[in-house]
C-alpha cells in the first residue's frame, strides 16, 4: 500500500480538495491532508489545493473561498425546501405554490417568501452576509492599495456586498410584508394568509387555490391573483346550478392590508383586513 505526502497549510487558510467520487471539501485552520491509495491498484488522487486567509490577503482567493461558501449555502437552502415539500406532499397538502415559490430562488435567486420556508431562508440570509462580510474585508484591504478605475470598481463591488440596512433581513421586524410587483408575487404573498370579511367571518387563501370561508359551507370556491393588487374568486360548487361560474374580483390596498370589490351578485363587497 502507497501513502501520498503530507500537505499542511498555515492557519487561518482555506483548503479546498476534490476526490474522483465527491463534491469539493473545505476546511480552515492547520490542516494535514494524507491520502491513502487503493488495496488492488495505485488509485489516482488530484488534490487541488487553495490557500485562502479568511479575513485579508489575496483578493482574487477570497473571491473563490466567498463563491464556494454562497454556492454550499444555496445547495443546503434547496435541500432544506426540499425536505419541506416532501413532507407537504406526505401528509396530502397541495404543493404548487411551494414548487413555484422554490423555482424562483432555484432559477432567478428570488428568496423564498411562502412562510414554511421562512427559517430555512433566514439561515440563508444570515450565512450569506457572513460570508459577504468576509469578503468586504478583503475587498477594503485590496482598496487601501489601488486608485482611480480599479477603485471605483472595488467599491461598487463592495457597495453590492454591504446592502442599506433598510434591505437586509431583520429577525425582529416580522410585519414587514415581502415585495409584490407581480401577478405572480401577489399569489405567493396571498397563501394561507386569513382575512375579516365584512359580512363576518374569516376567509383565507389555501394553497391549493381554493378559499376557505368559515361561514361559506355551501359552496365550494377557487381564487387566482388576477393582477398585481386584484384577485378573482369563482364558485365552483354552489347550493343551486345557477350560483356556479359566478366572479367576484377582490382590489387590495398598496400596502396589501385590506381589499374591496364587487360581490357575487355584483354588489359592493365591503372592506376586508389581513389578520395579524
Amino acid at each position: 500500500m502507497a501513502t501520498c505526502p503530507n500537505l499542511h497549510f498555515p492557519r487561518g487558510h482555506v483548503l479546498e480538495f476534490t476526490l474522483p467520487f465527491q463534491k469539493p471539501r473545505y476546511f480552515t485552520g492547520n490542516f494535514l491532508l494524507e491520502a491513502v491509495c487503493g488495496v488492488r491498484s495505485s488509485l489516482l488522487l488530484a488534490a487541488v489545493a487553495i490557500s485562502t486567509p479568511v479575513t485579508a490577503g489575496s483578493l482574487t482567493e477570497a473571491r473563490v473561498a466567498h463563491k464556494a461558501a454562497v454556492a454550499r449555502l444555496r445547495e443546503k437552502l434547496l435541500a432544506d425546501m426540499n425536505e419541506i415539500i416532501r413532507k407537504e406532499h406526505d401528509r396530502g397538502a397541495g404543493i404548487d405554490y411551494l414548487l413555484k415559490d422554490k423555482k424562483g430562488f432555484e432559477e432567478n435567486g428570488v428568496l423564498p417568501l411562502l412562510p414554511k420556508f421562512q427559517p430555512a431562508a433566514r439561515e440563508y440570509q444570515i450565512g450569506k452576509r457572513k460570508t459577504d462580510e468576509q469578503l468586504a474585508k478583503a475587498i477594503e484591504v485590496e482598496l487601501a492599495k489601488v486608485t482611480g478605475e480599479e477603485s471605483r470598481r472595488l467599491r461598487n463591488e463592495l457597495a453590492e456586498l454591504r446592502p442599506a440596512k433598510s434591505t437586509e433581513c431583520t429577525t425582529e421586524d416580522t410585519t414587514k410584508k415581502p415585495s409584490v410587483e407581480s401577478q405572480g408575487t401577489l399569489s405567493v404573498f396571498l397563501v394561507n394568509t386569513k382575512w375579516s370579511w365584512h359580512k363576518g367571518g374569516e376567509l383565507t387563501f389555501k394553497p391549493n387555490g381554493v378559499v376557505h370561508h368559515t361561514e361559506w359551507s355551501a359552496i365550494t370556491t377557487r381564487w387566482e391573483a388576477s393582477g398585481r393588487r386584484t384577485v378573482k374568486l369563482t364558485i365552483l360548487k354552489g347550493p343551486t346550478a345557477g350560483h356556479t361560474g359566478l366572479t367576484m374580483t377582490l382590489t387590495l390596498d398598496e400596502e396589501l392590508s385590506s381589499f374591496a370589490g364587487k360581490d357575487f351578485d355584483g354588489s359592493e363587497t365591503g372592506v376586508g383586513h389581513l389578520k395579524k
